[in-house]
């Protein structure tokens, strides 16, 4: 730790101390005593063997990295093939379901339907579950993987209130 020398009454001060506790001395500007030599050797050495070091590990050809396994590739919605039959049963049916203004399919092959509400007041997500109780009702109509949107016409535009997909 590096000290100081009280010029009045010859004390060792430790570093931080601005007034000497045994005279009162102001020890502002005071200089500190220099490290002992032997201290000094062993900072310089420290400081050159880890100079060393990092222009060792700078300069040396790094190992190749373990590569990670590429990541599996995104499922694409699988295009699936349904009746006509089926599509408008499948209308027929979220059309009778409560809080239902409007039913379009937005694609027929993904399938992916759009239903329109009146959700005045409702924030994005909270007819999540009523998406979903929609896609309880195409499974029974036999559309599978479709893409539920539940919207409402807004004074700004259309508003996505809910969302879900149906295994």
């Amino acid at each position: 730790m590096a000290q100081r020398v009280c010029p009045d009454c010859k004390r060792n001060v430790g570093f931080g101390i601005f007034e000497c506790p045994i005279c009162k001395r102001s020890l502002i500007g005071v200089q500190f005593r220099a490290l002992p030599l032997l201290l000094r050797g062993v900072l310089i050495t420290c400081g050159v063997v880890l100079a060393g070091l990092f222009l060792l590990a700078v300069t040396l050809p790094s190992k190749p990295t373990p590569t990670m396994a590429p990541a599996p590739p995104v499922a694409s919605p699988q295009r699936t093939t349904h009746t006509e039959a089926q599509l408008e049963a499948a209308l027929a049916a979220v059309k009778k379901r409560d809080k239902v203004l409007s039913v379009a399919w937005n694609n027929k092959s993904l399938p992916s339907l759009l239903v329109g509400v009146n959700g005045a007041g409702k924030v994005p997500g909270a007819f999540d579950s009523f998406a979903r109780g929609i896609c309880g009702a195409l499974a029974a109509e036999g559309i599978n993987g479709a893409f539920v949107h539940v919207l409402d016409n807004d004074a700004s535009g259309w508003v996505e209130l809910g969302k879900a997909e149906c295994p």
